[in-house]
């Protein structure tokens, strides 16, 4: 007896390729099923990352523009501390000028008119007239001994045009402070 076993291999061959058929197939569908929810993570991960980037780049850009209003204030802030110093230095030459100013009405006698006084804070030019010398070298006296002149003198004193009066210039040069040399 002969056993034909052709056929029964011919099945199993077949039904072994329909089951890998099956099995690729299969394979196939998972792997593109995956890929597509790999495909979605990834684009998902993508624009996450991309609100993330937007959101740094608008804090960056917030934090250039606070950085700005710090620079900015930060100098207005040196322009109002430099601005407040030379307010206390003007505040200071003008009591400082008020002071000789009274002290000058205070040395005026009844035959001695100024018709100028300039101050630029460092020399002080006076004019004026007077009817004789005396009251001229004892207002020059008194300047010279005004604490914050350093050096006096007559500049001219000449007879002016009406004969009766004498045109005098004076001449005093104010004392250097040790702050102002250390500018």
């Amino acid at each position: 007896m002969q056993v034909n076993f052709l056929p029964w291999r011919l099945l199993r061959e077949k039904q072994w390729q329909r089951r890998w058929l099956g099995f690729s197939v299969g394979f196939l569908l998972l792997s593109g099923l995956s890929m597509g929810m790999v495909s979605r993570e990834l684009d998902n991960q993508l624009s996450q990352l991309n609100v993330i980037d937007t959101s740094i780049k608008q804090q960056q850009l917030s934090i250039k523009k606070q950085i700005a209003v710090w620079k900015v204030q930060s100098e207005g802030q040196q322009q109002v501390r430099l601005l407040s110093s030379q307010a206390s230095v003007l505040l200071a030459q003008s009591r400082e000028r008020h002071h000789l100013l009274m002290h000058l009405a205070e040395w005026v006698s009844d035959d001695l008119w100024l018709i100028q006084v300039t101050d630029d804070g460092q020399r002080i030019h006076i004019e004026g007239h007077s009817l004789a010398y005396e009251p001229i070298v004892a207002f020059l006296a008194r300047i010279r001994t005004y604490s914050g002149i350093s050096h006096a003198w007559l500049d001219l004193a000449k007879t002016a045009t009406s004969g009766e009066t004498l045109h005098f210039v004076l001449m005093a040069e104010r004392e250097v402070k040790a702050d102002a040399q250390k500018q």
